[in-house]
């Protein structure tokens, strides 16, 4: 992107499709950042459109482009433990979407309800990213439909019998009565703090 100066309208842009799940037209850039005139809301969208962020959709209407939904990323590892001198730390961008959905026409989040996967770092209120996929196998977590109940667990098959094994000592295998269908592989997960 061409100067640091696009950095905090493109935030804004976020912010906004954030909030209306669209973007606004020449005239609503114009007003969001406070410009006289819509040519230089043009001027920004061209800018924008150039470095990829956005794109040009049906209609002239602007559109989010491939890195619209880039966000920073810290190029050293951020440690638990003691801190670092910021000096060692570089930013970057990257995509969530991409790091966590690999084939979007099969991919689901799912929230987690409850503690059984506690032990795998999934916990109450978490989302897990999966993906709709009939060949699991032992020790994948997995969503799952067990005798017409969903839920969340790891995939076992010991000696030929497959049941889901929780990730909380404190609950018991569910091993199914009718049927257990795998409706996706988990493949990532993701928390609110706030």
């Amino acid at each position: 992107m061409r100067g640091h100066s696009d950095g905090w309208r493109l935030e804004r842009l976020r912010d906004y499709h954030a909030r209306e799940r669209s973007l606004p037209t020449y005239q609503g850039i114009a007003d969001l950042l406070g410009y006289a005139s819509t040519s230089a809301a043009a001027a920004l969208v061209s800018r924008l459109v150039g470095s990829r962020h956005l794109q040009k959709g049906s209609g002239g209407r602007v559109v989010p482009g491939e890195r619209f939904f880039e966000r920073l990323l810290s190029d050293a590892r951020v440690p638990a433990g003691s801190p670092i001198d910021m000096d060692d730390v570089g930013i970057s961008a990257i995509d969530i979407d991409r790091q966590l959905v690999r084939f979007p026409s099969r991919t689901f989040v799912a929230q987690i309800e409850g503690e059984s996967m506690i032990e795998a770092g999934l916990l109450d209120k978490d989302f897990v990213v999966a993906e709709r996929e009939s060949h699991c196998r032992h020790g994948d977590i997995v969503v799952a439909l067990v005798d017409g109940s969903v839920t969340v667990k790891y995939l076992r098959d010991e000696n030929g019998e497959v049941f889901l094994r929780p990730a909380n000592k404190a609950h018991t295998d569910i091993r199914p009565k009718r049927e257990l269908q795998i409706l996706g592989l988990v493949v990532g997960s993701f928390r609110k703090m706030v």
